[in-house]
């Protein structure tokens, strides 16, 4: 599994689905899915979505990427389904996130 982790962390911006990444390691998609879920602690989709949401947290704080830009980057396409998972698992926005953490970073 962690050759796969590697290849997903290394391009967040690609398309991966279930059937993707249990091609990847030549399993079919429902072992993949328990198989994944032992290794990593959540299924597939859910470990992929928070992965982007922590690179993006990361960009957010380390560099001055548009929210746009890092939203490409880490594989949501459009700032809004960013800001929407974001939000829903956060409870704020990128933007706001960005400002927090300069803030506390200036204090």
């Amino acid at each position: 599994m962690a050759p796969l982790i590697d290849a997903i962390r290394g391009a967040l911006d690609a398309e991966w689905s279930i059937e993707n990444m249990a091609a990847q390691v030549a399993m079919g998609s429902r072992t993949f899915q328990r198989h994944f879920v032992g290794a990593m602690g959540a299924p597939a989709g859910e470990w992929l979505l928070l992965e982007r949401i922590r690179r993006a947290k990361q960009l957010l704080e380390e560099t001055d990427l548009s929210v746009d830009e890092v939203a490409f980057m880490v594989g949501f396409g459009a700032a809004a389904t960013l800001r929407n998972h974001f939000k829903a698992k956060l409870g704020t926005s990128p933007a706001d996130y960005r400002r927090r953490f300069q803030a506390v970073r200036t204090e």
